[in-house]
């Protein structure tokens, strides 16, 4: 009996580790004009491929001389493609192409003797490419390093990014299952 069940155990555990590599769910930090962060989903389609979606927020502002204040806030969807090459020991390297909406909003305030505040909000649209590195542990973690630059296609977000252009370097880390 107790070979049985520790046989039954041992393919169980063999199944489940065999299986449980298929998802990877966690965090993924960047700066890209701001900080900011996103919560990242990572489907394994075979060894070489992989979908990956991210929900991104930023919230960032500052205040100069004293009297003007600026905030921006978004929120943003992407998918990316990537293929996935093996480097040695856990080490992956992967790259390919994305795409997401987001939306934003501004507001500036300057407070002189004409006090003025004006508020802008929109949606844009992105093409990215991302590329990266990556180290799989031997229990369920995933670190990575990675360059998604992102172009942004709006009437107006563009006068707010690098002219409708972001450099978005993250890092990141996933639990796999």
């Amino acid at each position: 009996m107790k070979k049985t069940f520790l046989t039954f155990i041992t393919l169980l555990g063999i199944t489940a580790t065999g299986i449980a590599q298929d998802n990877a769910i966690g965090i993924r930090l960047n700066e890209n004009n701001g900080f900011g962060a996103e919560i990242t989903f990572q489907r394994d389609l075979s060894d070489d491929n992989r979908i990956e979606a991210n929900l991104g927020f930023k919230n960032q502002g500052y205040t100069r001389y004293g009297n003007y204040k600026y905030d921006q806030r978004e929120i943003k969807l992407t998918a990316l493609y990537h293929w996935v090459f093996d480097i040695k020991d856990g080490f992956k390297w992967f790259v390919g192409p994305g795409a997401g909406i987001g939306s934003w909003s501004a507001s500036s305030y300057y407070n002189s003797n004409n006090g003025r505040y004006e508020d802008k909000t929109g949606i844009y649209l992105i093409v990215a490419g991302n590329g990266g590195i990556e180290y799989n542990f031997d229990f369920p973690l995933r670190l990575a390093v990675d360059l998604r630059p992102e172009l942004y296609i709006s009437s107006e977000y563009k006068d707010i990014t690098d002219r409708g252009f972001g450099p978005n370097v993250g890092v990141s880390a996933r639990y796999c299952f």
